[in-house]
């Protein structure tokens, strides 16, 4: 399996300065995304991931049968493979710390709570990235309560790794949207950037 990711960091200004350029380079679907957008931030984000994808499947060799796109902050990533694949990045700014029994299993709050209040909002976006990122992969996004999967390594206060798998809980509570999904495995990593003020998850059936 070939999997390959992308990451950059953007200057929205000097975007929004060359826009009416650097839009022509888009494809037309990225492109009328693009333009939708009447948020100068969001446009530009979108202008700058559009331009990652179309380098990413440049240099993929040949036309990836999947890819997945991601932007928060002054940053923008594309995963591309041929494998199903998901991608999510958040940044300090984009939500609330707030942990629910509704959003995070019990073991991933006991996670996020162990540790002083800066290290918890980090380990909450690493959570928040990994169920994004799954959600991507699979391609249902969130229409499903987010402490019915979790990540195999988020599994004590002590366990801080970054990699490991995706566990659904099979139950009489799991979504049909779920079950279809439950016999596959798929694999997540997370990488934090800039001393934690992001983190980066990708996820896929392949080992990456």
């Amino acid at each position: 399996m070939k999997i390959k990711t992308y990451v950059g960091k953007i200057d929205k200004e000097q975007i929004l300065r060359e826009e009416s350029e650097l839009i022509r380079l888009l494809p037309d679907w990225r492109k009328e995304k693009a333009l939708a957008l009447k948020n100068d931030g969001a446009r530009a984000q979108s202008i700058a991931a559009g331009l990652l994808l179309t380098k990413a499947i440049s240099e993929y060799g040949t036309e990836p049968q999947y890819f997945n796109i991601t932007h928060s902050g002054d940053y923008v990533a594309v995963i591309v493979g041929d494998a199903p694949v998901g991608i999510d990045i958040e940044h300090k700014d984009d939500k609330r710390f707030k942990v629910t029994d509704r959003m995070f299993t019990e073991s991933e709050m006991s996670y996020i709570h162990s540790a002083d209040e800066e290290e918890g909002q980090c380990r909450f976006r690493d959570v928040w990235s990994m169920k994004e990122a799954f959600l991507k992969c699979i391609g249902i996004g969130i229409v499903v309560p987010l402490n019915t999967f979790t990540g195999t390594t988020i599994s004590s206060a002590n366990d801080i790794k970054s990699d490991g798998m995706i566990k659904i809980f099979m139950d009489d509570n799991l979504p049909e949207k779920l079950r279809d999904f439950s016999s596959t495995d798929y694999y997540y990593k997370t990488t934090r950037l800039e001393a934690g003020r992001y983190s980066l998850t990708t996820c896929s059936t392949a080992k990456m």
